[in-house]
């Protein structure tokens, strides 16, 4: 499976929005990709995006809302944990090449 720059922005909107365990609506999300990006995320690539990284299981759906797994919340400690101020951008493309690096070997759903 590939990653796009559009799968990470999604992930990465997902984690940088959610409200612990409450998770993130669809609402902070479109919010949060217009934020880092100033672009609105496009119906296509929420679905596939979505799609993908349940499959992958770095989110996970509940009540409508949206959370990072702790698979996820791991990795994102390890490299972004204890910094007080990140590149978005740049934090969104070490999240695209992490997915590809580690989840291209698995098939689409």
């Amino acid at each position: 499976m590939t990653f796009k720059y559009s799968d990470a922005l999604l992930l990465g909107a997902i984690k940088l929005s959610e409200k612990k365990e409450n998770g993130a609506t669809l609402t902070d999300i479109v919010m949060y990709v217009d934020y880092i990006n100033h672009a609105i995320i496009t119906y296509s690539e929420l679905v596939t995006g979505t799609k993908k990284l349940k499959t992958i299981r770095l989110i996970r759906e509940r009540n409508k809302r949206f959370q990072t797994t702790d698979k996820f919340d791991i990795w994102w400690t390890r490299n972004y944990g204890q910094k007080s101020r990140f590149g978005l951008l740049k934090a969104m493309d070490e999240i695209e090449q992490y997915l590809n690096e580690e989840y291209s070997a698995i098939k689409k759903p």
